[in-house]
């Protein structure tokens, strides 16, 4: 073999060795190199919060229903709309919006009743203890990390503990069941959506205390304090046979924004009463027609 090309070979394997080793400072002797140190582990991620949630009796919703327009009298002469969503509590019930403990609001979050009225679901006969259309928001403090909808009844609220807050806000929201429709409402106030037991209900929304919750500013609407709701006499025509066709409900007369909740007093109309005759309390009264206390009755203006 070439004595060249064997010179070559070992200058190679001298170069190959000497990368592998490096001398001993003051030594001379040939040391293994370091390999690098490895990198830092990453911190772990902070655990997510884990909330105990519950499950429910899936209940049957009730037909959709619609809702029109009434006409009442407002004094003898002008005559004022409004929507009747029945019989309600005059005292003010609690209804849960959720915020993340650093204030901000659960976005898509829909708020928690913990009552429901008869009608919406076919199971539920008879509204539930409390149960009102006027709502007084109470503030649920949740976890940084909390997904919307994970909580869906006031019972996981208290499972979990969780710290509440009540607040000066009332607001009219009757319940509806799902799919109803205002009539001549013109997306004015469009349902909403909320949740009774892990089941989905549908609210519309009015009058509110406070700018921003509601369609109309009324800070009278509810004494947030001891939770009794403002309302106002009024008077429907109803005997054995029923309500009397043709008859406009009568206010009494306001000349400030009027409460939605009235207190009806019942007229007995004799046979051969003609409708809207009585336009007025005054009519009421000096007719003579003997009358009976009726409900509290949800009958917002619009």
């Amino acid at each position: 073999m070439n004595e060249k090309f064997l010179f070559a070979i070992g200058l190679l394997l001298m170069v190959s060795i000497a990368g592998c080793t490096q001398p001993s400072q003051g030594s001379g002797e040939a040391v293994p190199v370091k390999a690098p140190a490895p990198a830092p582990t990453p911190p772990a991620a902070p655990a997510q919060s884990v909330l105990k949630t519950q499950s429910f009796a899936e209940l049957t919703p009730t037909p959709a229903m619609d809702f029109p327009k009434f006409n009442a009298w407002k004094g003898a002469s002008a005559v004022i709309k409004y929507y009747n969503f029945g019989p309600t509590s005059d005292q003010a019930a609690p209804v849960y919006y959720f915020f993340h403990e650093n204030g901000l609001p659960v976005e898509g979050q829909y708020p928690v009743f913990g009552e429901v009225e008869a009608g919406i679901f076919e199971e539920v006969t008879e509204s539930d203890a409390g149960y009102s259309d006027f709502r007084i928001i109470h503030r649920v403090f949740v976890p940084n990390d909390y997904k919307a909808n994970a909580l869906k009844s006031v019972s996981e609220i208290k499972a979990n503990a969780l710290r509440t807050e009540k607040t000066r806000v009332a607001i009219n929201m009757p319940m509806v069941p799902s799919g109803s429709t205002l009539l001549e409402d013109n997306g004015q106030h469009p349902l909403q959506e909320g949740w009774y037991k892990g089941n989905e209900v549908e609210y519309a929304v009015f009058e509110a205390t406070e700018a921003g919750y509601g369609t109309v500013v009324m800070p009278e609407l509810v004494n947030v304090d001891s939770g009794k709701v403002w309302k106002l006499p009024g008077w429907a025509f109803m005997n054995e046979q029923g309500m009397l066709k043709g008859q406009y409900t009568i206010f009494e007369k306001w000349d400030g924004l009027y409460p939605p909740l009235w207190k009806i007093t019942f007229v007995m109309w004799p046979d051969d009463y003609v409708p809207n005759t009585l336009k007025s309390k005054a009519d009421v009264e000096a007719s003579g027609y003997p009358t009976k206390p009726g409900p509290n009755v949800n009958c917002p203006v619009v």
